[in-house]
């Protein structure tokens, strides 16, 4: 089986290329691939004889700063449009949405599926990635994994868990702006959620991929310091709990049995994964 993976060097595309086995992965840079070249992009497909595309791509200025911030509206949604129009040259293509899809004013507790497209994201991220969903559902071989916090190795540092835990590991003091209530989903659950989708056929077109288990920041700082085992006090600028972000995920679960990890277990996986870092972790 052939298949291309997108967004090769960014987070959840690097996972996946180190974790998925049995499978003949390409996975070209932008400069060898760029999405933003139509044309480029069908003759690779048709080239390569790919069975399954798996879009990690993300114009992302927040987290590279390198990009242009202007430039995040159009490029998502051009570059996943491209993608699109390889439908029909492959089984089927998995791409990865964003909780931002349900429009962060407006984050609930426990969101469905069914509550996308009650509010329209009023950032230029979260709106393109609306609009990918949206055409995600026009073709009946596309499944849209909507994520909410995953986290793991290679992560941006500024991301909560590797936030703490690399805070931790140094003795510094972990800040906050607001306590909050977020789903953590460690990235090895996700490889693994993804080896069903390109195994197995799903009915719906978009699924919320989490753990529908809400676990405040002060809790994971604090579990992240209990497995570090260093004396490290965390601080929050503003009292009271911002808005919850958790994702409910019985669509998912009516269609695969699966067990998500144990977050404990997995920031301990994180902790070790950082601590064998030995060069930027040298105590």
């Amino acid at each position: 089986m052939n298949i291309l993976l997108t967004g090769g060097s960014g987070f959840i595309g690097r996972n996946l290329l180190e974790n998925l086995k049995g499978y003949n992965i390409l996975a070209p840079t932008s400069t060898e691939l760029d999405l933003l070249r139509r044309d480029d992009l069908i003759q690779y497909v048709k080239s390569h004889k790919i069975d399954i595309i798996l879009d990690c791509t993300c114009w992302n200025a927040y987290v590279n700063p390198k990009k242009d911030a202007k430039l995040v509206l159009v490029n998502n949604i051009k570059m996943f449009f491209h993608i699109s129009c390889c439908s029909h040259l492959v089984k089927k293509i998995i791409c990865f949405g964003s909780g931002a899809e349900y429009d962060r004013p407006n984050w609930k507790a426990m969101m469905p599926e069914s509550y996308f497209g009650h509010n329209l994201p009023d950032d230029d991220y979260g709106i393109s990635k609306y609009v990918n969903c949206l055409q995600a559902a026009r073709q009946n071989n596309i499944y849209n994994l909507r994520l909410f916090s995953v986290f793991g190795p290679y992560e941006d540092l500024k991301r909560f868990v590797s936030y703490c835990t690399t805070k931790a590991l140094n003795k510094e003091v972990i800040e906050m702006n607001q306590n909050r209530v977020f789903d953590f989903l460690y990235i090895d659950d996700l490889v693994k959620v993804v080896e069903n989708f390109i195994n197995h056929d799903f009915y719906y077109r978009t699924y919320n991929v989490c753990t529908s288990r809400g676990t405040e920041l002060l809790q994971v700082a604090n579990k992240v310091i209990k497995t570090v085992g260093h004396d490290v006090s965390v601080k929050i600028k503003k009292a009271g709990m911002d808005r919850e972000y958790t994702g409910d995920n019985s669509l998912l679960m009516q269609e695969m049995e699966f067990q998500f990890e144990d977050i404990d277990v997995s920031i301990l996986k994180l902790v070790e994964w950082y601590r064998s870092l030995q060069d930027f972790f040298p105590g």
